[in-house]
């Protein structure tokens, strides 16, 4: 351990701070989505695009916390940069569908907070009622956490080729997000669409556990002490 860096707290705090972090970002989405819905975020006087509390919008924001997800795991003030050197994988599996369980659950008030802004038959409308929209919208921010985390974890573990590949993916992997949770929410709940998620929710969760379980122990890290 060098200067300024903190040990390995316990599993269950690492649990603890990634399901507090959930909890933040997503509450912090729903005030913007209140506040789109509210008029007080208006941009037509600034903007050629209006800043509209749709279903659109509610899908961008969705995908924000899935997004945000990997800064509650990574933490680079400690040793091992929040990524724990023992029980990494039953932490990332049990969290990440825990963390996609309590978005779910917070967006069912964003249809009533859309109102009659959110379609009539689309996802943003139906969340609530559907079972096949709930199941589609929690199997999406599933694979969105998996996906960006295993990303984000090859990018802090590896060097080389690998970490150029990594950015390139890791960026397109943020625009799909947005862009999926626009389409998801904007569309009728479809079955197409969940298998689509179901499957990437899955192998996500498979690459992330085996990055997890089979990752360098400290390369990146090692590389950056004997630097100092």
């Amino acid at each position: 351990m060098t200067a300024g860096e903190t040990a390995t707290p316990t599993w269950g705090h690492d649990f603890k701070r990634l399901i507090f972090g959930t909890c933040i970002y997503v509450v912090l989405c729903t005030i913007v989505l209140a506040l789109a819905r509210t008029g007080l975020m208006d941009t037509s006087e600034t903007s050629d695009i209006p800043l509209v509390a749709d279903a659109t919008f509610a899908g961008f924001l969705m995908g924000l916390p899935a997004l945000l997800f990997l800064f509650s795991l990574v933490d680079v003030k400690r040793d091992d940069h929040g990524l724990r050197r023992e029980g990494l994988v039953s932490l990332v599996l049990l969290a990440i569908p825990t963390s996609a369980l309590i978005e779910l659950l917070v967006a069912f008030t964003w249809t009533f907070i859309m109102g009659d802004q959110a379609a009539e038959g689309t996802v943003a409308a139906e969340l609530p009622t559907d079972a096949q929209a709930m199941t589609l919208v929690f199997c999406f921010l599933v694979a969105g956490m998996a996906w960006i985390s295993s990303l984000a974890l090859a990018l802090v573990t590896w060097i080389g080729w690998v970490s150029i590949v990594t950015v390139v993916a890791f960026l397109g992997g943020i625009g799909g997000l947005m862009f999926g949770g626009a389409v998801i929410f904007d569309s009728p709940p479809s079955l197409i669409g969940l298998l689509i998620c179901l499957v990437l929710a899955l192998t996500g969760l498979a690459v992330l556990a085996a990055l997890a379980a089979f990752r360098p122990v400290d390369v990146r890290m090692t590389l950056n002490r004997s630097q100092i």
